[in-house]
Formats: C-alpha cells, structure tokens, sequence
C-alpha cells in the first residue's frame, strides 16, 4: 500500500518492506513456466532465471533490475540479461557447426517495431509511420477512421496471416478495431472479426504496455487487403507493429506463441529455429 506513491526506488518504501512482518509471496505462474519449459525442452534452449530473494519482502534488494513501473526491466536489468548470456556462452560455448534448417515454406515476417523501416507491405495514405516510445520503437499509427494494408502471399497455396498491434492492458487506450480480410479475387477467403483488447491472462492486473499477436485468418496466394476500422475511438491511435505470413500454426490453444516465435513483447525478443543450441531468458520479456 503506497506504493505507486513512494517509487521503486524509494529507500522509505525498502525500509518498511524489510521491516514488515507480513507473508508475502509471488502470484503464481505455473501455467507460464509450464510453458516456457515446454519450448526450452522442444528447441533445445537453456533457461537462464534471474536473481529471486528468498524470502519475497527482500525483493526490494533486486528493485534496480527494474523499471519505474516495478514490471519491466531497467537499464540496469536489461545489462544484467546480457551479462548472463555472455557468461553462459563463456563457459559452454557454442556449436561451431549449428545445424540450421531451411523454412519449410516461403514465409514472410515483415516487422518495423525496432528499425522504423517498413517493408513486405502496401499501406494507404491513412497510416503514419511514427515512434511512439522513448526507447525507440516505431508503429503504423492510423489517425483516421479507418485504413487499408495490402500483403502478398508469393507461394501456390494458402498460408496464415498474424499482425501484432499494440494494447495497454488491464485498460486498453487503443480503440476498438474491427478487421476485414480480402482477397484480390473478393470471391472467397472474406473474413471479419473484432481485435480482442486484452493481454494474456497471466499478465493479470498488473499495468503493461505491450503489443500483442492474432491469427487474422487464410490468404490465398497473390494480394490480399486488410482492412481495419474504428468502432470506438480511445485516447490514442491504433499502433500496427507486424504483419506475418506463415504456413505453421504460429498460436497455440491459448493465444500464445506455440515456440516458433517468441517476439510478441515489446523490447523484442529472438527467435529460435529447431536444432540450434540457443539461450533463452527466464525474465518476463515485455
């Protein structure tokens, strides 16, 4: 209680934590962990946690991992990520003939959330290439009631088209976002649906800031436009981030990354490819 008055860094707030003796302890996260074993065991990842205090109350000595909102990590946390990584290949080392396999089919992953430079994509006059965030991050930004993204699938079948787009949770400021799915022929392969505006459910109540991935629906091989409206306005405008062609089935039962990709947070991520050693991160990647 007061927290959010005191700041994660105030020596009164450490003071009264490492004085108290109630029992504190961390929200479960089974599911997740559960989860992130999964895809280690499956692509052959080392999970590599961070420092936990033994008992919660002294988490406060750990309070310079993380940023001012007390979720994701600091400079400082985001140093310590890499320190890790750095040690581990120290000791291990790495493969010095990974096996690296093709991609199965002709997909395409056309993101400009870290570089600002857009590509793979068509979008019409109503977008806005624009950084929305101080620690460099770009977005498509629709300023106007509604706007059009042409992708192109260059194979000779279906594949699955995702987008990511960014969501404030447990409140969402971005507006309500209905989809249509088009192709170039406009006979088959129509769909419509409104974007869901929640985060995955173990983020709970806690305030994030992140962008999120959904399956749109099949694309047919050639053009296919996707066409986004506003329902209902908000405080700021809708952010696309990415936009992905694939044949896998990239989510999993859950809405969740199925292990093929791990990007859908938003300081970004890597991305791991069957048969390759990698290092993955136990640290809650936002």
């Amino acid at each position: 209680h007061g927290m959010e008055h005191w700041g994660i860094y105030s020596e009164g707030m450490h003071k009264a934590f490492r004085a108290t003796e109630d029992d504190w302890h961390l929200s479960a996260q089974d599911r997740r962990g559960a989860f992130q074993e999964m895809v280690a065991k499956k692509y052959n990842c080392v999970i590599l946690p961070m420092p936990t205090p033994r008992k919660m109350k002294n988490w406060v000595d750990y309070a310079f991992l993380l940023a001012e909102d007390y979720y994701h990590k600091s400079a400082t946390g985001h140093a310590e990520v890499a320190r890790r990584i750095k040690r581990y290949i120290r000791e291990h080392g790495v493969p010095a003939n990974p096996r690296v396999n093709k991609w199965v089919s002709m997909d395409s992953c056309n993101t400009w959330f870290d570089t600002g430079h857009v590509t793979g994509i068509g979008v019409d006059h109503n977008w806005q290439l624009h950084q929305f965030s101080e620690t460099g991050k770009f977005a498509l930004e629709l300023h106007f009631h509604k706007g059009t993204i042409t992708a192109y699938n260059p194979s000779n079948h279906n594949m699955n088209i995702y987008i990511a787009y960014m969501i404030t949770s447990p409140s969402n400021a971005y507006p309500r976002m209905t989809v249509k799915i088009e192709s170039e022929h406009k006979i088959a392969h129509q769909q419509r649906f409104v974007l869901k505006e929640t985060g995955p459910e173990y983020y709970r109540d806690n305030p994030v800031h992140i962008h999120i991935m959904e399956k749109l629906g099949i694309m047919p091989p050639g053009k296919t436009y996707i066409k986004f409206k506003a329902i209902e306005h908000r405080s700021m405008p809708f952010r696309l981030v990415s936009v992905i062609i694939s044949n896998e089935d990239m989510l999993n039962s859950v809405g969740q990354p199925n292990g093929i990709t791990t990007w859908v947070c938003q300081e970004g991520c890597t991305c791991y490819k069957p048969g390759v050693k990698s290092v993955a991160s136990l640290f809650r990647c936002t």
